[in-house]
C-alpha cells in the first residue's frame, strides 16, 4: 500500500471542462505560480499614469505661471510714468516691458498689446512724441532655455504621453503573447 502524502497521490484523468478550472492549470492564470489579477495590474498602472500626469501638469503650471505677478504694472501706469518724466529706459521682450525709473533703478514689469509698437500704444495713452523720444526703448529678443521650453513644450508632452502610452500597451500585449506560448504546459511546484 502507498503512503499516504500528496505527492504520490495520483488524480484520476478528467477532461479539462469537468475539472472546473480553466485551461493551463489550477487557478486560472496559465498554470502553477501566483501572478497578480489583469484587473488590479490595470488599476494600478491607470494610477500610475493619472499620477504621473498631475505630477507633470503642476510642474508645468509652475513654469508656465508668471510668478513676479507683485511686481507687475498695468500699462497705463507705464504712459503716466512715462508722461510725468519717472522712466528712464523701458527694454522690450516680447510681449513683456521691463521698466526701469530714474528714482534708484527701480525695474518694474508690464505687459504691452501683442501685435502692437509700443511707440503706437503710448500714443494712444495721451504720451506725447518729445516726451517718449527723452526715454531709451530698446528692444531685445526672447533667448535661452526659458523660451524654448515654452514653445517647444505643448508639442512635445503631448508626443511623450502617446509614446509612454503605446510603450505599457505592447509590454501588456508582450506579456500576454509570451502568457499564450505556455498554454497547456504546468509549471514545476
Amino acid at each position: 500500500m502507498e503512503p499516504n502524502n500528496k505527492k504520490n497521490k495520483r488524480r484520476p484523468f478528467l477532461p479539462l471542462a469537468s475539472r472546473g478550472s480553466s485551461p493551463g492549470g489550477n487557478n486560472g492564470n496559465g498554470g502553477g505560480g501566483k501572478t497578480p489579477a489583469p484587473r488590479r495590474d490595470l488599476f494600478n498602472n491607470a494610477l500610475t499614469a493619472l499620477f504621473i500626469f498631475l505630477l507633470l501638469m503642476t510642474v508645468y503650471s509652475f513654469i508656465a505661471e508668471n510668478r513676479s505677478a507683485d511686481a507687475d504694472i498695468p500699462l497705463s501706469q507705464v504712459a503716466a510714468d512715462v508722461m510725468s518724466g519717472d522712466v528712464s529706459a523701458i527694454s522690450i521682450k516680447g510681449d513683456t516691458l521691463e521698466v526701469v525709473y530714474a528714482k534708484g533703478k527701480i525695474t518694474r514689469r508690464s505687459k504691452k498689446e501683442p501685435g502692437s509698437a509700443l511707440s503706437e500704444t503710448l500714443s494712444n495713452y495721451g504720451v506725447p512724441v518729445e516726451i517718449l523720444q527723452k526715454v531709451q526703448i530698446g528692444v531685445e529678443r526672447e533667448s535661452g532655455f526659458a523660451f524654448w521650453v515654452m514653445n517647444l513644450a505643448p508639442f512635445i508632452i503631448p508626443i511623450l504621453f502617446i509614446v509612454a502610452f503605446i510603450w505599457f500597451l505592447t509590454r501588456q500585449i508582450r506579456g500576454a503573447g509570451m502568457q499564450a506560448f505556455t498554454f497547456g504546459q504546468s509549471k514545476p511546484s
